[in-house]
């Protein structure tokens, strides 16, 4: 009976320890779901230069609020595929250089449409854009893409077009926003671009290092409702001072 009693008790804590941990997990995923816990932290040291990337899913944004909350770039959301404009792109830019941000472009690259129809839009969604300027950014991922998933060969083509565009345009070398999952199905081994990396869990690995550290997809900062994408610059201040110039004064659609 001793030993039944005593078994019983430590089958008692064993359940008991297993509902504190189920109730821990659930209450982490919440808090980091609704954006009031972050994995993944950047160090100042390393990473002194903070921003975040919005589109018109952020709705209207307080830009005033989210620099005095220390954040000091945006990549707000150009285009995406061959027709579609992102409706608060040049709203967002001109607000939030007024308010003493530096903005890039950035356009959702879709697999299904060519790359140089793709690129005429992204130049098309910002003409005439002559103000200090991070260098545009396009969006290669998985997440809400169409679900053709060409050749490796055919995606690396498509994408090779658009950047030969988008460079010669903007003046600047496009940086290329990758998630691992498509860095390693399709980008591996096809070096040689600065990158914007998403990484929320840990901190992103790549051979060639990063420019840009995508660091939260559901972070919570001033002047915005609800989640917002959070980035890091990987260098010195200096360097990103260096990193901004105006894009081309006009780029035209070739």
């Amino acid at each position: 009976m001793f030993k039944t009693a005593r078994g019983q008790r430590r089958l008692r804590w064993l359940a008991l320890i297993a509902a504190l941990g189920g109730v821990a997990a659930v209450a982490g995923y919440v808090l980091f779901s609704h954006g009031y816990l972050q994995i993944a932290r950047p160090g100042r040291a390393e990473f002194p230069v903070r921003g975040v990337d919005v589109s018109h899913h952020q709705g209207r944004i307080a830009w005033e609020k989210v620099r005095a909350a220390g954040y000091e770039f945006a990549y707000l959301k150009a285009s995406e595929g061959e027709t579609l404009r992102d409706s608060t792109y040049q709203r967002n830019r001109d607000a939030a250089r007024r308010a003493g941000l530096v903005t890039g472009p950035y356009h959702y690259f879709t697999l299904c449409t060519p790359g140089d129809a793709q690129a005429r839009n992204f130049l098309s969604a910002q003409p005439g854009d002559a103000g200090r300027s991070l260098p545009p950014a396009l969006d290669i991922e998985f997440g809400g893409n169409c679900s053709a998933r060409p050749p490796r060969d055919s995606v690396i083509a498509e994408i090779g077009r658009f950047l030969a565009i988008s460079d010669s345009a903007f003046g600047r070398r496009t940086v290329l926003y990758v998630t691992a999952e498509f860095h390693d199905e399709y980008l591996k081994d096809a070096a040689g671009r600065p990158v914007w990396a998403r990484g929320i869990f840990w901190r992103p690995r790549y051979s060639g290092g990063f420019l840009f550290w995508q660091y939260s997809a559901n972070g919570r900062v001033g002047g915005v409702d609800g989640l917002a994408d959070l980035d890091a610059f990987h260098g010195t201040r200096a360097e990103f001072d260096a990193l901004v110039r105006p894009l081309a004064p006009s780029p035209a659609s070739p």
